[in-house]
């Protein structure tokens, strides 16, 4: 009973409340879902964008090619990847290049 109790005080007929941001949005800033409430997500579009922008650059990040070693190959070595550790490889390999070439 308190679940239709506090879903009926966040949804109306015109929309529902973000639940990233809480602002009362209108059902046509929702992406669809089949297994929402209404057809709908329970996150406002513009709040799913950015996470999955959020998302998107820490993939790209890890996934990134450093010097033609690949992520897979570096973390067997280096253990998890983490920026730091990202950023320390990058450079050590950077310096090795220039020392190579004097």
């Amino acid at each position: 009973m308190k679940q239709n109790a506090t879903k009926e005080s966040c949804e109306s007929e015109k929309g529902r409340k973000c639940r990233k941001c809480n602002r009362f949005k209108l059902w046509n800033e929702f992406h669809r879902k089949k297994g929402g409430i209404n057809g709908n997500d329970s996150k406002c579009k513009k709040c799913r964008v950015s996470e999955k922008r959020k998302y998107r650059k820490k993939v790209k990040r890890k996934n990134k090619i450093i010097c033609g070693q690949e992520y897979k190959v570096l973390s067997k070595v280096f253990g998890e990847l983490t920026n730091e550790r990202i950023d320390f490889i990058s450079k050590l390999i950077s310096d090795s290049y220039k020392s190579l070439k004097e």
